[in-house]
């Protein structure tokens, strides 16, 4: 069954964050058959639908789209000396002109929680060198992870690109296209 895409017209008008709603991001993803509050037609002016007709291609497929610009760390032990880890965190949610990037301040403000010190960092790792327990390490890395997922540049990922949402708007913001006819209008934020 074909997805429709929930494509934010404008800017949610509330302070910026990473959280915050940006126009051309896909909101969400549903089948042909769901049924759509009034808000959410492009009628009323906050939502525009991008049906997407490839056999095949449904909700779970279009759910690709939603990805959030979340870091998702991978750690690596680089050496160690009693409870003393040298650690190297990487994430690959960084895009090419360095959005989402780590920054200094924000890595070493969880730091002292794990005893941990700054060691160096470049745009999407950073090395750490963590004095942490055996018995506290998996805690320590699970509070590591949502510190770090929570550093998010943005909402989501992907967005329709300024050329997609003239095309929408100029056909009252809904259209009915197979992905590769929509795929010029759809952006990776990696790619930025």
């Amino acid at each position: 069954m074909p997805a429709i895409l929930l494509v934010k017209v404008a800017d949610a008008p509330v302070a910026e964050s990473p959280t915050r709603w940006k126009g051309g991001q896909v909101v969400d993803a549903f089948s042909v058959d769901h049924v759509f509050g009034d808000p959410e037609l492009p009628a009323a002016g906050k939502f525009y639908h991008i049906t997407i007709t490839n056999p095949g291609i449904g909700v779970d497929e279009a759910r690709e789209y939603l990805e959030e610009w979340r870091h998702k760390p991978t750690y690596e032990v680089l050496g160690r000396q009693g409870n003393v880890r040298r650690i190297r965190v990487t994430s690959s949610m960084v895009s090419v002109s360095g959005k989402n990037a780590f920054e200094r301040a924000p890595i070493e403000a969880f730091f002292g929680r794990w005893n941990a010190t700054y060691v160096s960092h470049n745009q999407n790792s950073f090395t750490m060198d963590a004095d942490i327990d055996d018995e506290y390490f998996d805690e320590a890395r699970a509070d590591m992870d949502k510190t770090i997922m929570d550093m998010q540049y943005a909402r989501r990922r992907w967005y329709i690109t300024p050329a997609g949402m003239t095309f929408l708007a100029n056909n009252s913001g809904s259209i009915e296209r197979t992905a590769s006819q929509i795929q010029p209008f759809l952006r990776d934020g990696l790619l930025d």
